[in-house]
């Protein structure tokens, strides 16, 4: 079983194809990865055909649709489709050639809940404005 504890994933027992991923932590008998190796985790027993139940995935299915059609310049849709590639992993680097709507395209094909984090309000701006209508209210506008 699989589960999440403040930035790790947390098993009871760990087959020997993730072993190598997590570390015994004495203090709460239980073995322990990096939260970020969620997914590696998850497709390496998939792929060794090892069951598991997963108590981790929290995510919600995200339904994205843009208000109008979007089409994006040629580089961007090569970053997309890179990223796609390379198993929808990797980073966009474009300074100023729309890293954004690059993110928002990724994230419209890719639907699940997602985490947007922004050093600026201005830039926190942008996100939200480009992006539609949510009942998520972002964390800058919270009362």
């Amino acid at each position: 079983m699989l589960s999440y504890d403040r930035g790790t994933l947390v098993m009871r027992e760990v087959p020997e194809v993730v072993s190598h991923l997590s570390t015994w932590d004495a203090r709460s008998q239980v073995f322990r990865a990096r939260g970020q190796a969620y997914r590696d985790v998850c497709e390496l027993l998939r792929g060794h055909t090892v069951g598991y139940k997963d108590e981790a995935a929290s995510f919600q299915k995200l339904e994205l649709v843009f208000g109008r059609e979007v089409t994006p310049y040629q580089h961007q849709q090569e970053s997309l489709s890179a990223w796609k590639l390379a198993n929808r992993q990797g980073v966009v680097l474009l300074t100023g050639a729309g890293k954004t709507l690059v993110a928002q395209l990724a994230m419209r094909d890719t639907p699940r809940s997602t985490l947007i984090c922004v050093p600026t309000l201005e830039l926190l701006q942008q996100w939200y404005s480009g992006l539609p209508p949510s009942p998520v209210i972002p964390a800058g506008r919270r009362r």
